[in-house]
Protein backbone atom coordinates (compact mmCIF):
# COMPACT_ATOMS: atom_id res chain seq x y z
CA UNK A 1 0.00 0.00 0.00
CA UNK A 2 1.64 3.73 -0.56
CA UNK A 3 1.92 5.22 1.81
CA UNK A 4 0.13 8.06 0.64
CA UNK A 5 -3.01 6.28 0.47
CA UNK A 6 -2.68 5.08 3.97
CA UNK A 7 -6.07 6.24 5.58
CA UNK A 8 -4.16 6.57 8.89
CA UNK A 9 -1.12 9.06 9.29
CA UNK A 10 2.07 7.93 11.34
CA UNK A 11 1.13 10.41 13.90
CA UNK A 12 -2.57 8.91 14.19
CA UNK A 13 -1.02 5.22 14.69
CA UNK A 14 1.64 6.65 17.79
CA UNK A 15 -1.31 8.65 19.29
CA UNK A 16 -3.25 5.29 19.27
CA UNK A 17 -0.92 3.36 20.84
CA UNK A 18 -0.30 6.20 23.54
CA UNK A 19 -3.97 6.01 24.31
CA UNK A 20 -4.44 2.32 24.34
CA UNK A 21 -1.34 2.65 26.77
CA UNK A 22 -2.79 5.19 29.35
CA UNK A 23 -6.53 3.39 28.71
CA UNK A 24 -5.14 0.11 29.19
CA UNK A 25 -2.67 1.16 32.80
CA UNK A 26 -6.21 3.54 33.98
CA UNK A 27 -8.42 -0.23 33.43
CA UNK A 28 -5.86 -2.73 35.27
CA UNK A 29 -5.36 0.15 38.14
CA UNK A 30 -9.17 1.01 38.41
CA UNK A 31 -9.47 -2.57 38.52
CA UNK A 32 -6.81 -3.36 41.18
CA UNK A 33 -7.94 -0.32 43.29
CA UNK A 34 -11.50 0.03 43.17
CA UNK A 35 -11.82 -1.03 46.48
CA UNK A 36 -9.38 1.00 48.62
CA UNK A 37 -10.04 4.33 50.85
CA UNK A 38 -8.49 7.10 50.44
CA UNK A 39 -4.89 6.69 52.02
CA UNK A 40 -4.52 3.22 50.40
CA UNK A 41 -5.05 5.31 46.86
CA UNK A 42 -2.33 8.02 48.01
CA UNK A 43 0.34 4.78 48.77
CA UNK A 44 -0.71 2.85 45.84
CA UNK A 45 -1.14 4.53 42.70
CA UNK A 46 2.11 6.44 42.35
CA UNK A 47 3.79 2.80 42.64
CA UNK A 48 1.64 2.08 40.46
CA UNK A 49 2.42 4.57 38.26
CA UNK A 50 6.05 3.94 38.73
CA UNK A 51 5.69 -0.10 38.21
CA UNK A 52 3.04 -0.14 35.44
CA UNK A 53 3.24 2.61 33.31
CA UNK A 54 6.79 1.43 31.73
CA UNK A 55 5.11 -1.91 31.69
CA UNK A 56 1.82 -0.49 29.84
CA UNK A 57 4.01 1.51 27.29
CA UNK A 58 7.03 -1.22 26.79
CA UNK A 59 3.66 -3.70 26.32
CA UNK A 60 1.82 -1.63 23.75
CA UNK A 61 4.31 -0.67 21.83
CA UNK A 62 5.61 -4.37 21.30
CA UNK A 63 2.75 -6.31 21.15
CA UNK A 64 0.03 -3.53 20.52
CA UNK A 65 2.35 -1.23 17.70
CA UNK A 66 2.42 -4.46 15.40
CA UNK A 67 -1.71 -5.19 15.69
CA UNK A 68 -2.16 -1.98 15.71
CA UNK A 69 -0.30 -0.66 12.58
CA UNK A 70 -2.31 -3.91 10.66
CA UNK A 71 -5.69 -2.46 12.02
CA UNK A 72 -5.14 0.89 10.39
CA UNK A 73 -3.79 -0.33 7.47
CA UNK A 74 -7.69 0.33 6.41
CA UNK A 75 -10.03 2.54 7.63
CA UNK A 76 -11.41 1.21 11.11
CA UNK A 77 -14.85 0.12 11.96
CA UNK A 78 -16.33 -0.30 15.41
CA UNK A 79 -15.98 -4.20 15.00
CA UNK A 80 -12.35 -4.22 13.69
CA UNK A 81 -11.18 -2.12 16.97
CA UNK A 82 -12.83 -4.07 19.10
CA UNK A 83 -10.90 -7.09 17.89
CA UNK A 84 -7.90 -5.73 17.74
CA UNK A 85 -8.40 -4.31 21.36
CA UNK A 86 -9.31 -7.74 22.31
CA UNK A 87 -6.48 -9.29 20.41
CA UNK A 88 -3.78 -7.34 22.20
CA UNK A 89 -5.64 -8.31 25.21
CA UNK A 90 -5.78 -11.83 24.68
CA UNK A 91 -2.06 -11.85 23.24
CA UNK A 92 -0.60 -10.53 26.72
CA UNK A 93 -3.01 -12.52 29.04
CA UNK A 94 -1.43 -15.55 27.16
CA UNK A 95 1.77 -14.57 28.06
CA UNK A 96 1.31 -13.46 31.62
CA UNK A 97 -0.70 -16.88 32.53
CA UNK A 98 2.46 -18.90 30.64
CA UNK A 99 5.07 -17.39 32.64
CA UNK A 100 2.60 -17.27 35.86
CA UNK A 101 2.18 -21.48 35.24
CA UNK A 102 5.98 -21.91 34.37
CA UNK A 103 6.84 -20.00 37.74
CA UNK A 104 3.83 -22.17 39.35
CA UNK A 105 5.70 -25.16 38.11
CA UNK A 106 9.07 -24.09 39.26
CA UNK A 107 7.70 -23.50 42.68
CA UNK A 108 6.09 -27.23 42.64
CA UNK A 109 9.14 -28.80 41.81
CA UNK A 110 10.67 -27.08 44.62
CA UNK A 111 10.44 -29.29 47.94
CA UNK A 112 11.66 -26.71 50.09
CA UNK A 113 8.58 -24.58 48.72
CA UNK A 114 4.89 -24.69 50.47
CA UNK A 115 2.78 -22.64 50.13
CA UNK A 116 -1.36 -22.19 49.67
CA UNK A 117 -3.07 -18.81 48.81
CA UNK A 118 -6.64 -18.69 49.84
CA UNK A 119 -8.53 -20.41 52.94
CA UNK A 120 -11.31 -22.99 53.42
CA UNK A 121 -13.23 -23.65 50.25
CA UNK A 122 -11.20 -20.82 47.98
CA UNK A 123 -7.97 -21.97 47.87
CA UNK A 124 -6.93 -20.87 44.44
CA UNK A 125 -3.51 -22.27 44.43
CA UNK A 126 -1.57 -25.02 46.18
CA UNK A 127 2.65 -25.11 46.07
CA UNK A 128 2.16 -23.50 43.04
CA UNK A 129 -1.00 -25.80 41.47
CA UNK A 130 -3.69 -23.92 40.10
CA UNK A 131 -6.79 -25.54 42.03
CA UNK A 132 -10.33 -25.92 40.15
CA UNK A 133 -11.23 -22.63 42.00
CA UNK A 134 -8.01 -20.96 41.06
CA UNK A 135 -8.47 -21.91 37.34
CA UNK A 136 -12.60 -20.35 37.64
CA UNK A 137 -10.39 -17.24 38.82
CA UNK A 138 -7.84 -16.87 35.81
CA UNK A 139 -10.56 -17.54 33.33
CA UNK A 140 -12.67 -14.88 34.77
CA UNK A 141 -9.78 -12.09 35.28
CA UNK A 142 -8.80 -12.83 31.67
CA UNK A 143 -11.77 -12.57 30.19
CA UNK A 144 -12.54 -9.63 32.04
CA UNK A 145 -9.22 -8.56 30.80
CA UNK A 146 -9.67 -9.34 27.22
CA UNK A 147 -13.58 -6.75 27.50
CA UNK A 148 -10.98 -4.54 28.76
CA UNK A 149 -8.88 -4.23 25.90
CA UNK A 150 -11.84 -4.73 23.71
CA UNK A 151 -13.82 -1.06 25.46
CA UNK A 152 -9.79 0.21 24.98
CA UNK A 153 -10.07 -0.30 20.84
CA UNK A 154 -13.53 0.96 21.03
CA UNK A 155 -12.29 4.04 22.98
CA UNK A 156 -9.01 4.41 21.05
CA UNK A 157 -11.75 4.44 17.76
CA UNK A 158 -13.73 6.81 18.69
CA UNK A 159 -10.83 9.69 19.77
CA UNK A 160 -8.76 9.03 16.81
CA UNK A 161 -12.02 8.60 14.34
CA UNK A 162 -12.60 6.50 11.08
CA UNK A 163 -9.84 7.67 8.79
CA UNK A 164 -8.74 11.35 7.47
CA UNK A 165 -9.34 9.77 3.39
CA UNK A 166 -12.59 8.48 2.40
CA UNK A 167 -12.99 5.85 -0.23
CA UNK A 168 -12.67 7.19 -3.57
CA UNK A 169 -16.47 5.67 -4.33
CA UNK A 170 -18.01 7.57 -1.47
CA UNK A 171 -19.73 10.28 -1.64
CA UNK A 172 -19.20 13.45 0.70
CA UNK A 173 -21.33 13.70 3.52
Amino acid sequence: MARESAPYSDKDRRKAIILAALSGWTGVTVAELHTANLSQLLFYVPLFAAIGLPIAFLSTWLIGGPIIRRVMARPVTWVRAALGGAGVAAILAVISIVIGRLNGLRAYNDPTFHFQLGGGDFVREIDGILTPYGWLVLARSTALFILLGAAIGLLVRALIGPSFRRDEGASAP
